[in-house]
């Protein structure tokens, strides 16, 4: 063989070492930023819903289908199942608040003295604030009933009305030092309750009591001494559960009788709190003794008998929670990183964040997950796979895809 001919072939042999090495390289990178294709089926995530002017404030589940997306100036409701538009409503609050209970959505600016309330159908009615009053809140029921806190010049004005927008009670209450702070209706409608807290003593009293709609009777109340109950929730038309900063209670309506049912003390500030007819989910943050203190503690809890069922350690800082009342999944999202649990306190999967998201919530299963951006909803769903490349800490490789 003569020179030619072996310079010919090392140059050649070279060539192909090059590709190689290059074609090698590059299947790395991409398998090192977890988009390589043959093993993660990885897709860009998907833009459901844009808006131009940056005013995306909130987004509501109502079922797997529908969504209430709040912006500056309207209220839309969306399929996002099926990618349509239902209906959208012009909004002028300069300051929109939301109260939502399932398929019912309340929105009012306080400022303004008017509240509009929606269903799947769009507007059900619009409440109007009599003049010398002033709007301090208002709250929502699942069968559209509304409650509305008023202040006049001496006095405070409970009112409630129905679902076609008729007031059907008005409760005038006046007592020194002694303030309404929250409300809720039976899913019913039937049972008002209304938390009162009393500063006349050194350390503050709470006071709940419970009225009949109908004839505006009040057949019974709790009252927590030393304690400042900033919340009352019904759980059904006959439970309801009270809570502070470091004490939940469940309280049982029987005919005139209210009982206790359970009381569940915690030792650090309850953050963040949710609950559907089977189960209570609670957020406890800055926990000192078990992990470190910017981690965050998940504990879920029978909500029937109080009985904790299980819990979740969160290394860093949880945001906020997401429990899914029908799936039954709960969505942790922090800084960084988010987490899928179930009931169980078992992670279905865990994986990083990109980019800057207000709110995150399923859309119609546990691995399809809505971001809530300053212009934009984003889609991003995630897979299970079978091999043992990639997996979680319960077994599942992960991959993102349309």
């Amino acid at each position: 063989m003569n020179v030619e001919n072996k310079i010919g072939q090392k140059i050649i042999w070279l060539i192909v070492f090059f590709v190689v090495i290059c074609f090698v390289l590059f299947l790395l990178a991409l398998k090192n930023n977890f988009i390589f294709d043959l093993i993660y089926d990885f897709n860009e995530e998907k833009e459901f819903f844009k808006n131009e002017n940056n005013d995306l404030i909130d987004l509501c589940k109502v079922n797997k289908n529908n969504f209430f997306v709040c912006m500056n100036g309207k209220l839309k409701l969306m399929d996002f199942i099926n990618e349509q538009e239902k209906w959208s409503e012009s909004l002028n609050f300069v300051e929109p608040v939301f109260q939502n209970e399932k398929k019912i959505f309340g929105v009012s600016d306080i400022k303004s003295n008017l509240v509009s309330i929606y269903n799947l159908d769009g507007k059900l009615y619009e409440i109007k604030i009599n003049a010398g009053e002033n709007l301090l809140a208002f709250f929502v029921s699942e069968n559209g009933c509304c409650v509305c806190i008023t202040k006049g010049e001496n006095f405070y004005n409970i009112n409630v009305y129905n679902q076609s927008g008729e007031k059907i009670l008005s409760n005038v209450y006046h007592e020194e030092n002694i303030f309404p702070i929250g409300a809720d209706i039976s899913p019913d409608g039937k049972i008002l309750a209304i938390d009162y807290v009393d500063l006349n003593n050194i350390k503050p009293e709470s006071k709940i009591i419970f009225m009949r709609v109908d004839n505006q009777n009040i057949f019974g109340s709790v009252q927590e001494k030393e304690r400042f109950i900033h919340g009352i929730n019904f759980i059904s038309n006959e439970q309801i559960i009270l809570f502070d900063k470091h004490e939940i209670i469940c309280k049982e309506i029987k005919k005139n009788n209210i009982k206790e049912k359970w009381r569940i003390k915690f030792n650090s500030i309850i953050s963040e709190m949710d609950f559907n007819e089977n189960f209570l989910v609670v957020k406890i943050d800055n926990q000192t003794e078990s992990f470190l203190q910017s981690g965050s503690l998940i504990e879920i809890y029978n909500i029937n008998s109080g009985q904790k069922r299980s819990f979740f350690e969160a290394k860093n800082q949880i945001d906020f929670i997401n429990f899914d009342k029908e799936l039954n999944y709960i969505l942790l999202a922090g800084l960084n990183n988010f987490f899928v649990i179930d009931v169980n306190g078992k992670v279905l999967f865990e994986n990083n964040l990109t980019g800057e998201y207000k709110k995150a919530c399923f859309l119609n299963k546990a691995n399809k997950i809505l971001f809530l951006r300053d212009n934009k909803i984003l889609l991003r769903e995630f897979e299970k796979k079978s091999n043992n490349n990639g997996r979680n800490q319960n077994g599942f490789e992960l991959f993102e895809k349309n």
